[in-house]
């Protein structure tokens, strides 16, 4: 192989001898990728809010990998309180952070353990879903939708914006 070819004129173009297929004793092997599988366990230990619960975001959220680990995990959120189901989280489709299908919008696609919940109405609950997947193999993605963790948090109403008192007198104020 090594005398029989040559570089190409682009970096993507390799020239070959036409001498050197198949009768000098080259071996040409194709392996399969390894099929994908669904993930076999459910992460744990969901937490969110942990660093604080504002009117429009809930921040410190966290989960512990499941074991065996996932390649990847799919965060959503939602105002309704009904898991997605696999016509809604289908195998061998990839969902992109930020875009919402059927009611579910995806805070995290990847295997990070932490994701951020921002962009929330106040005063509204809000549910999420951690879903493990593998992506790393022929076919992917392949989403372990049994027993889905999940759980819920309230945002806080609006700040209210208090005027300055004025007309401040011995046991009266104007505000």
């Amino acid at each position: 192989w090594l005398g029989f070819t040559n570089v190409g004129v682009a970096s993507s173009t390799v020239n070959t001898n036409v001498g050197a297929y198949p009768n000098s004793n080259l071996l040409y092997t194709f392996t399969p990728p390894v099929p994908c599988t669904t993930p076999s366990a459910q992460p744990t230990s969901l937490v969110v809010g942990a660093t604080s619960i504002l009117h429009n975001s809930i921040n410190g959220n966290s989960f512990v990998a499941s074991s065996p680990a996932a390649s990847k995990y799919l965060v959503l959120v939602s105002t309704i309180n009904t898991p997605p189901s696999a016509a809604i989280i289908t195998d061998r489709t990839y969902y992109a952070v930020g875009t919402s299908y059927s009611g579910y919008r995806v805070l995290n696609a990847s295997p990070l353990l932490t994701f951020t919940a921002t962009s929330l109405l106040p005063n509204q609950t809000y549910y999420f879903w951690v879903i493990p997947y593998n992506d790393s193999c022929f076919g992917a993605p392949f989403y372990n939708l049994t027993t889905i963790l999940t759980t819920s948090a309230t945002t806080c109403s609006t700040p209210t914006v208090v005027s300055p008192l004025s007309s401040i007198g011995g046991n009266e104020f104007t505000a």
